[in-house]
C-alpha cells in the first residue's frame, strides 16, 4: 500500500455532504493522483472554521471513495464550495515513513517541562533535512537548532507533550524539498522564494508553525505574495515540493551524480529482459557485443560489423586529423557503385598542400609557390618547351605539331592551322617583314596581313577584301585595302583619312562625299539606316561648312563668317529663310530686327520704317499691341477691341482707391537716378491686377522666434497704365461732389 500526493490537488465540493456519507463528488478530481490497488491519498475538507482529514481509497472520475474523519480530526457536515485539498498532514508523513522504511527516519520524545536537548538516532546533514512537530504543531527551523544527533529546542516543552521528529535521507529527498524562511518586518507582503513553484497549490505555508489556506497568499512566478503584511518578528517558512512520487527518482537525482569517465572494468546499470529484473553489465562488455550505435531519432548512425569495418549513415565531422592508414590506401568517394579514389605515393616525409581559400576563374590552372601553397593561376606568356627564345623546336625534315593539339601544325616553313596555310615572311633586318592569313574558302582571296613598311606593297597579292595593316617612317601606323592607302595615323596621334595626315589632328581629303548634285567635297556623313537618312557635315569648294540631311543642305556657314539657316543667300549676318527671323539682315531696310508672320506673338509687319505698324504683338492671329513709328514719333499701343473682352462692368470706388495710394519720390539702387511712383506691393494690395510678381514676406518663426524670410521672392512688375481708367473713374467722381458742392454754394449765395 502506498501513499499518494501530487502537486496542484485543490478543488471544491460539488454539493454539499453530511457526516457519514463515505462517496463525495468534487468540482474537478483530476487535480487528485490516480490510485489502484492499496494506494490511497489524504484530502482535507476545510470551510473555514472547520477541518476534516479524509482518506481516498478510490477515485472515479469527480467521485471520491473516502474514510471520515481519519488523522485525528472528526466527521462533520460540510457545504457545496467547501474546499477539498490535498495537503502535507501527519498520517501523509507517518505512511511515506512507512512506505520508503529506511529512508525516512522518526524519533519519537515525550517532554517533562525542563529538558531541550533530544538524542536523534541519525546525524541529519541540517536543520532543513528536519521536520519537527510538538503534539502535531509544526516547528520552524528557527526554534530549534542541530548538532551532530543532538536536537536543542529553544524552549522546554511542557510534560507529557509528544514531540516526534521526522528526518528525511538523501535517498529519497534530494534536492525535491525546497525551503524558504523569512522574518517578517510588520510591513511587507511580497516575499521572493529560491524557485518559481508555479502555483500556490505547490507550496505548504507557515506563519510562526501555523499553517496557511491556499486563499491568504498567492504565488507569480518566483514571489509569495501574503493576502495581509505578517506581524513583525513573525517567521515565514514555505516549503516547495517537486517530487510527486515518492519511489520515482526525479531528475535531479541523476543530474546531481558525480560524473566519471567509463573504463572497461565499470559498469553499466542494465534491464535484463529476460525476467524484468535491474542488473549490472561490464562497459567492455557492453561495447565489444554491440553492433550498432543509434542516435536520439531512434536510426542507426554507425554499424561496426564482424570485420571491423565501420560504416557511417551520414556526414562524419571531426575536430582534429582524419588519417587513412596503411601502405597505399586510397581515399575514396562514391557515386553510386562507382567511385573517384585518391591515393598517396611512396613518401620519405610528409607532404601538406594548402588548398585556395576560393575558386579560380574559368581557364585557370593551379600554381605551387614551392611550399606547399596552392593557388589559382592564370596561364600567361609564350614559351613552349622552356625554351629560352619561345619557339617551338622543330626536327630536320620532320613535321611537328603541339602535343595534343593537331589543329596546328608546322613543317618548318609553314603554319597549318586546320588545313588552312598560316602564311609569314621573317625578316626583321631586311625591312621587308610580312605576316599574312589567307581565308579562302569560298575561292577567293581573302587576307589579314601585317607589314614592316610601305615598300612590302601592303601584300600586293591581297584580293578585294584585304584588311593590311602596316608600320612605316616614323613608327606611323597605316591601314589599307585594295593596296591603296585608307588611314595613317602618324607618331604624334595625328589622322589622316583618304591621304596621309598633314599635321592636322584629323585631316580628310574625298571627293562626291555628299551624294547630291556637287561634284567636289569632302565631308563627314552620318547614316541612319536604309534609303535617304543621311546627315553630313561637309565642305565644297566654294563655301567652307555646309550641314545637310536626307541630301539637302539645311546650314552653311559662309566663307565671309554668315550663317544662314534652309538657304544658300548670305544676306545677313544670320537669317532664317523660312520664318524671316534674321539678326543684321539689311535688306528691305530692317537692320538689326526679329521678324516672323502674322499668327505668331511677336513679328514685324512692314518692310521700311515708315508710317503703319513696325513692331507687332499678336495671338491667334489677333493683335494684341504694337509699338508703331510715325515721323519722329514713337507709339506704344495697348489692344483695346470689344471683340477681345467680356463682362464689362463700371468701376465703383475709384476715388477712395486713388485716396489711398501713397505716391512717392525714390532713388534707383543700381543707376542711382530719382524718380517719382509708387511701392508695388502696396499698390497689390489696392489694385492687384496691376501688379504680378511676388513680395518677400518676413514672418516670425514660431519654433526660434527668429525673422525669417519665405526665400522665394519675384520681383514686382507695375503696369502703370491700367491706372489710367481708375485715375478717370475718380476724376468723374470727384467732378460730380464738385458739381454737388458747386450747386450748393449757388442755393446758399442765391
Amino acid at each position: 500500500m502506498a501513499v499518494k500526493f501530487t502537486n496542484n490537488a485543490a478543488t471544491t465540493l460539488a454539493a454539499g455532504i453530511n457526516s457519514s456519507v463515505t462517496s463525495i463528488a468534487v468540482t474537478d478530481g483530476s487535480v487528485f493522483p490516480t490510485i489502484t490497488g492499496s494506494d490511497h491519498f489524504y484530502v482535507t475538507f476545510d470551510d473555514t472554521t472547520n477541518k476534516e482529514i479524509v482518506k481516498v481509497t478510490a477515485r472515479s472520475g469527480n467521485t471520491l471513495t473516502v474514510v471520515r474523519g481519519h488523522d485525528n480530526t472528526t466527521a462533520r457536515a460540510f457545504s457545496s464550495g467547501d474546499k477539498a485539498e490535498l495537503r502535507i498532514v501527519a498520517a501523509l508523513l507517518e505512511d511515506v515513513k512507512t512506505d520508503i522504511s529506511s529512508t525516512l527516519t522518526v524519533d519519537t520524545f515525550t517532554g517533562d517541562d525542563s529538558t531541550t536537548a533530544f538524542t536523534l538516532s541519525v546525524a541529519p546533514a541540517s536543520e532543513d533535512n528536519l521536520i519537527v512537530f510538538i503534539e502535531g504543531v509544526y516547528q520552524n527551523p528557527g526554534d530549534f537548532t542541530l548538532s551532530g544527533t543532538t536536537l536543542t529546542l529553544d524552549v522546554a516543552p511542557l510534560a507529557g507533550r509528544k514531540i516526534i521528529v521526522y528526518h528525511v535521507s538523501h535517498l529519497v529527498a534530494g534536492n525535491n524539498l525546497t525551503h524558504n524562511q523569512f522574518t517578517c518586518n510588520g510591513s511587507t507582503t511580497a516575499f521572493t522564494l529560491s524557485l518559481a513553484p508555479g502555483s500556490e497549490n505547490n507550496t505548504q505555508a507557515f506563519l510562526d508553525g501555523v499553517y496557511q489556506q491556499k486563499t491568504d497568499y498567492a504565488v507569480s512566478g518566483t514571489t509569495l505574495t501574503m493576502d495581509t503584511a505578517p506581524a513583525n518578528g513573525a517567521i515565514l517558512e514555505v516549503m516547495t515540493f517537486t517530487q510527486t512520487e515518492v519511489n520515482t527518482l526525479p531528475a535531479s537525482f541523476v543530474s546531481g551524480l558525480t560524473q566519471v569517465t567509463a573504463v572497461g572494468a565499470d559498469h553499466f546499470m542494465i534491464f535484463d529482459a529476460t525476467d524484468s529484473a535491474l542488473k549490472k553489465s561490464l562497459v567492455s562488455d557492453v561495447l565489444e557485443s554491440a553492433t550498432s550505435i543509434s542516435t536520439s531519432a531512434d536510426a542507426t548512425a554507425i554499424t561496426i560489423d564482424s570485420n571491423e569495418k565501420v560504416t557511417f549513415t551520414s556526414d562524419v565531422t571531426t575536430g582534429g586529423h582524419l588519417s587513412v592508414g596503411g601502405n597505399n590506401n586510397e581515399l575514396r568517394f562514391y557515386e553510386g557503385a562507382n567511385y573517384v579514389g585518391f591515393e598517396a605515393p611512396a613518401l620519405s616525409a610528409d607532404k601538406i598542400w594548402v588548398l585556395p581559400a576560393a575558386d579560380g576563374s574559368n581557364g585557370q590552372v593551379i600554381k605551387t609557390d614551392g611550399s606547399g601553397n596552392l593557388s589559382f593561376a592564370t596561364v600567361s606568356g609564350t614559351t613552349i618547351n622552356n625554351n629560352a627564345d619561345n619557339r617551338i623546336i622543330t626536327g630536320s625534315g620532320t613535321t611537328n605539331t603541339l602535343e595534343g593539339e593537331s589543329n596546328l601544325t608546322y613543317d618548318g616553313s609553314t603554319f597549318t592551322v586546320n588545313g588552312n596555310a598560316l602564311n609569314t615572311q621573317i625578316s626583321p633586318t631586311t625591312g621587308t617583314a610580312q605576316f599574312y592569313q589567307r581565308f579562302s574558302s569560298d575561292g577567293g582571296n581573302h587576307y589579314i596581313g601585317v607589314a614592316n613598311s610601305a615598300g612590302a606593297g601592303l601584300l600586293s597579292g591581297a584580293g578585294a577584301y584585304s584588311l593590311n595593316i602596316q608600320t612605316e617612317g616614323a613608327r606611323n601606323l597605316a591601314l589599307g585595302t585594295n593596296n591603296a592607302l585608307r588611314m595613317l595615323i602618324d607618331s604624334s596621334g595625328n589622322v589622316g583619312i583618304g591621304q596621309a595626315s598633314d599635321g592636322d589632328k584629323l585631316h580628310v581629303l574625298g571627293t562626291g562625299l555628299f551624294e547630291d548634285s556637287r561634284a567636289t567635297g569632302v565631308g563627314i556623313k552620318i547614316h541612319g539606316g536604309s534609303g535617304s537618312a543621311f546627315a553630313h557635315i561637309g565642305v565644297t569648294l566654294s563655301n567652307p561648312l555646309t550641314f545637310q540631311t536626307a541630301d539637302t543642305e539645311r546650314m552653311r556657314l559662309h566663307g565671309g563668317g554668315d550663317l544662314t539657316v534652309a538657304t544658300t543667300t548670305a544676306i545677313g549676318s544670320m537669317y532664317n529663310g523660312v520664318s524671316g527671323i534674321g539678326f543684321g539682315y539689311s535688306s528691305g531696310g530692317y537692320g538689326a530686327c526679329v521678324r516672323g508672320g502674322t499668327n505668331t506673338p511677336f513679328y514685324v509687319s512692314t518692310n521700311s520704317q515708315g508710317a503703319g505698324g513696325f513692331i507687332e504683338f499678336a495671338q491667334g492671329g489677333a493683335t494684341r499691341g504694337n509699338i508703331t513709328y510715325t515721323g519722329s514719333a514713337t507709339s506704344y499701343n495697348a489692344s483695346s477691341d470689344y471683340r477681345l473682352k467680356e463682362n464689362a462692368v463700371p468701376i465703383e470706388n475709384a476715388l477712395s482707391k486713388i485716396d489711398s495710394l501713397n505716391p512717392i519720390n525714390f532713388d534707383w539702387i543700381e543707376s542711382g537716378d530719382n524718380s517719382d511712383g509708387f511701392l508695388a506691393h502696396e499698390i497689390q494690395a489696392v489694385l492687384p491686377y496691376t501688379v504680378t510678381g511676388t513680395k518677400d514676406e518676413v514672418y516670425t518663426d514660431e519654433n526660434s522666434g527668429e525673422e525669417k524670410t519665405n526665400g522665394q521672392p519675384k520681383y514686382q512688375v507695375m503696369d502703370y497704365a491700367k491706372l489710367t481708367p481708375v485715375l478717370v473713374k475718380a476724376i468723374q467722381e470727384q467732378q460730380t461732389i464738385i458739381d454737388d458742392l458747386k450747386s450748393r454754394i449757388e442755393t446758399l449765395e442765391g
